[in-house]
């Protein structure tokens, strides 16, 4: 699309959920759109020229319906929710954004539920990154440095906050209600051996995006990690190998 010749994108579209809660049937009736209006970014928002997109297992478990009693799908509706992209509009009200961010900034991000799967949409639609352009609040992007392949980029954001929120940011929950995510990373007035025996972390599927995340952070906070995986790689800093 060009910015100035055109108001229409192209875009894949889900327009229900799959039979039976099937995952096949949903991505089955995925249709590929090419006279989408192109979304317009409202107060703090961006337009974002998408080059790059993944596909998560959080995707076909929404359009499949898999998960309708917890996230709601609006159809028809655009799915996806990482990018690797460039700023090629600012909404209204973006002053402040507009100090961090700019036209022609490569970005990327992890656009949330929020942003892609809402009942009732927000303000600006249902939008995911299935498509050519997307709209995206300015707090939640991040800019890819210099050097690092935006094919590269596209793929960290919603994994690494998966394993962050997991290990780290106290957000989730047990089926009894216990918060996960209170690994605290090591300081220098930390009793090393009171504070490794403290932390402890088995990890499992250390071969996986989100897996491989984990280890890493759980290193950082100097943890004693162990895994389960098969005879994959693993990143520097396991200390157990379950093979499983």
């Amino acid at each position: 699309m060009s910015e100035s010749s055109t108001n229409t994108i192209k875009a894949w579209i889900s327009s229900s959920y799959g039979k039976h809660v099937d995952p096949a049937d949903a991505v089955a009736n995925l249709k590929l759109a090419n006279d989408v209006p192109v979304p317009k970014p409202g107060k703090g928002e961006f337009l974002i020229k998408i080059s790059h997109t993944t596909v998560n297992p959080i995707d076909w478990k929404l359009f499949s319906g898999g998960l309708h009693g917890i996230c709601l799908c609006t159809h028809p509706y655009t799915p996806g929710f990482d990018f690797a992209g460039t700023v090629v509009e600012l909404g209204s009200s973006s002053e402040d954004s507009s100090k961090t961010f700019s036209v022609n900034n490569v970005v990327c991000c992890d656009i949330s539920l929020v942003e892609t799967c809402t009942n009732p949409p927000t303000e600006t639609g249902v939008f995911g990154t299935f498509a050519e352009y997307c709209v995206v609040p300015a707090n939640v992007l991040a800019k890819i440095p210099a050097g690092v392949l935006e094919c590269t980029a596209t793929v960290l954001p919603l994994a690494d906050l998966t394993a962050l929120q997991g290990l780290i940011a106290r957000s989730g929950r047990s089926l009894a209600g216990g918060t996960f995510g209170n690994l605290i990373p090591t300081t220098k007035n930390d009793d090393d051996k009171a504070s490794k025996e403290a932390k402890k972390v088995l990890i499992l599927g250390g071969a996986t995006l989100v897996g491989s995340y984990a280890i890493q952070l759980a290193k950082l906070a100097d943890a004693y990690i162990a895994t389960t995986a098969s005879t994959n790689l693993m990143p520097t800093g396991t200390t157990t190998k379950i093979d499983f």
